[in-house]
Parts: structure tokens; C-alpha cells; sequence
């Protein structure tokens, strides 16, 4: 049993289960990006792998003003691949929105390490990523990670 959705549902079938203790609390705060940035939060998701699964973008200025934001359901995927797939999908619109200095912010470390070492990515999205990542000249895109209680 993980939180309280999973405490109604073992209530409600009368089922017995013990919550877990947690072993650290922490507070977990999004931060804006420096003004002239532009922060895209991006989370991919699948229950198993594979699964239906889908991606989330958000994008905020440095006053954590809405700019857009994008949603969909990409098919059978596993969750790493919907990581993945979020972070193109946040950089083809940073492109097409010509947003030049961009903060990519992830819940998945191998998203971040792959800003470095394209190893990690899917290999069905390698010819993408390597197309994508390198957006325009004269642009920046810093890769960060965020617990995944802070994203989105």
C-alpha cells in the first residue's frame, strides 16, 4: 500500500494491508528557470511494459507562467521509451515555438545522462534524438532531473 488511494480501495474490499513507513520525508519544490529560459517539464508514463502509454509536457516562463502545454497517447511503449518520447516531442515544440534558451526538466535520470551519452535512449529513437537534440544553432538546452513528486 502506497498512499491513500490505495487504502480506500484495500477498504473497500476488505482487504488488510499495512502501510509502508516512509523512510525520509522531504520537500520537493519546483523551481523556476533564470528569465530568458524557457522550462519544459516532461513525463512519460506506462503501468507495465508494454502498456498504453503516454507523455506530458509543460512549459513555464521565469514567473512559472503557463506558455503551452501537450498531451498524448503514443501506444503500446514501455515507460522509459514515453520518457524519451515526451523530451522530442518538448523539443520539436521549443523548435517550432523558436524558443532558443530551454531548461528540459525530467523525472528519469537516464533522460538526463543521455544529454550526454546517447547509450541510454531507445534505439528506436536514436535517429530522432540525435536530430532533434542539437535544435538550432545559437540554441541551449540544459538537462535536469527532478524527483518525480516535483514534476509536472
Amino acid at each position: 500500500m502506497n498512499n491513500k488511494e490505495d487504502f480506500k480501495v484495500f477498504r473497500l474490499f476488505r482487504l488488510n494491508g499495512k502501510p509502508r513507513n516512509a523512510s525520509s520525508i522531504m520537500d520537493v519544490l519546483w523551481q523556476p528557470p533564470l528569465p530568458g529560459r524557457v522550462k519544459a517539464n516532461t513525463d512519460g508514463s506506462a503501468l507495465e511494459s508494454p502498456t498504453a502509454a503516454a507523455i506530458r509536457i509543460l512549459f513555464r516562463d521565469h514567473h512559472a507562467n503557463y506558455l503551452r502545454g501537450s498531451s498524448q497517447n503514443i501506444g503500446y511503449q514501455s515507460s522509459s521509451f514515453a520518457e524519451f518520447q515526451a523530451v522530442l516531442k518538448a523539443l520539436e515544440i521549443a523548435k517550432h515555438q523558436n524558443w532558443k534558451h530551454l531548461l528540459i526538466e525530467s523525472d528519469s535520470m537516464n533522460v538526463v545522462l543521455a544529454s550526454k551519452n546517447t547509450a541510454s535512449v531507445p534505439w528506436r529513437l536514436r535517429n530522432s534524438w540525435a536530430n532533434l537534440s542539437v535544435v538550432e544553432e545559437g540554441s541551449r538546452v540544459i538537462f535536469t532531473q527532478i524527483c518525480r513528486e516535483g514534476n509536472i
